[in-house]
């Protein structure tokens, strides 16, 4: 029983590690669904939460995307989903890039 729980405990753990992709992957996964090479997208404001991470990306031409991924956990098919992206136009109050 013990190693029942311990296992749970390192499967879990180890799940979540992947939930939190770090910035180059993010990068890169993005630049490839927005059809650019990986330097001309520029990864800002991110936000992690559980397995959902958000967002924001500016490309070279100076397009701005909210963007975010999901990660699976517990699955037969655990791993990083594809980037979601939708253009936006930024306004003084959320221009970061």
């Amino acid at each position: 029983m013990r190693f029942m729980v311990f296992l749970s405990v390192i499967l879990i753990s180890a799940g979540c590690t992947t939930m939190n992709p770090n910035d180059d992957f993010v990068r890169s996964k993005t630049a490839v669904e927005l059809q650019l090479p990986t330097e001309a997208v520029v990864v800002y404001d991110r936000v992690d939460s559980g397995v959902r991470t958000d967002y924001r990306v500016q490309t070279i031409k100076g397009e701005h995307f909210n963007c975010h991924i999901t990660g699976k956990i517990l699955t037969s098919t655990r791993g990083i989903s594809e980037p979601v992206c939708s253009i936006f136009t930024p306004t003084m109050e959320n221009n970061n890039g």
